[in-house]
């Protein structure tokens, strides 16, 4: 996996990439935190200006739960999960997100959902692992391995196969 510091360490990615601008997306990847922490980012596609874009991460107000983030320029929706994750240990974490419905999985189990008519607005968003690119904060204390982004909704069983090869794709875009 790859270490982040919590400090400094962070990898920028190309929004060149094709298939990033979605309405529908799922977002999976293995996690080891280093420490308990909040308001962290795994990955993201983030405009700072407006705030719009989306994230996967550590949520904002509870240390070591999950948050899902979407927004559009004017109004934001974060669904958190509904248990913190341990630290010391790997964890798969996957979001989905489409019109009307978020969701977050836990080592292969759904964690949490909520309705959402969230739009989702890219304009000038860049992609980013382990901080929130633009705004240059939210480090991650940790490894991050196998992340994935899939322009597509992933099923329960699909997540389950996921979590349940325990990690065989590197740094992919679907």
């Amino acid at each position: 996996g790859v270490g982040l510091d919590g400090a400094t360490s962070k990898s920028d990615l190309t929004d060149t990439t094709p298939g990033l601008n979605v309405s529908s997306f799922s977002i999976s990847c293995w996690v080891n935190l280093s420490a308990s922490q909040s308001s962290r980012i795994f990955f993201c596609k983030y405009y700072s200006v407006n705030g719009s874009g989306i994230a996967l991460g550590i949520d904002d107000a509870t240390a070591d739960k999950i948050k899902l983030f979407t927004a559009d320029t004017t109004t934001s929706n974060t669904l958190t999960s509904a248990i913190a994750i341990t630290t010391g240990g790997w964890h798969h974490i996957l979001g989905t997100a489409t019109s009307g419905d978020k969701k977050i999985y836990i080592d292969g189990v759904q964690n949490a959902s909520n309705t959402s008519t969230q739009a989702i607005d890219y304009t000038n968003t860049v992609s980013a692992f382990g901080y929130l690119r633009g705004a240059n904060t939210q480090y991650l204390n940790g490894k991050l391995d196998d992340l994935a982004f899939f322009s597509r909704v992933l099923t329960g069983s699909e997540v389950s196969t996921i979590f349940g090869e325990g990690g065989s794709f590197l740094v992919n875009i679907i």
